[in-house]
């Protein structure tokens, strides 16, 4: 039997070396919904948004008397199925030329 490994590009740029198959474990398409809790946390994170953020919430409040709720809150991606198989395909072969 085979060992399997999972290996992460952004972390080891060579750790596709050698290897004929990969399997993409997730990916971002427009059947996804990936919510905005990172908006929150970039504001904890980064002080200098803290400002901007609030104001864009009061705003919301203001205009539509909606507090936004990030967590809840969700965006879809553009990327359908078939694009994004076929963009993982096309770095896969691109690392094997």
């Amino acid at each position: 039997m085979s060992q399997s490994t999972i290996s992460y590009l952004w972390r080891e740029p060579e750790a596709a070396k050698g290897f004929v198959t990969g399997v993409s474990l997730h990916s971002h398409t427009n059947q996804s919904h990936e919510t905005l809790d990172f908006i929150a946390e970039l504001s904890r994170d980064w002080g200098v948004l803290q400002p901007i953020i609030r104001w864009g919430e009061r705003r919301s409040q203001r205009a539509s008397g909606i507090t936004p709720d990030y967590a809840r809150s969700y965006w879809t991606p553009p990327l359908t199925p078939r694009l994004a198989f076929d963009l993982d395909f096309r770095a896969h072969e691109n690392l094997h030329r």
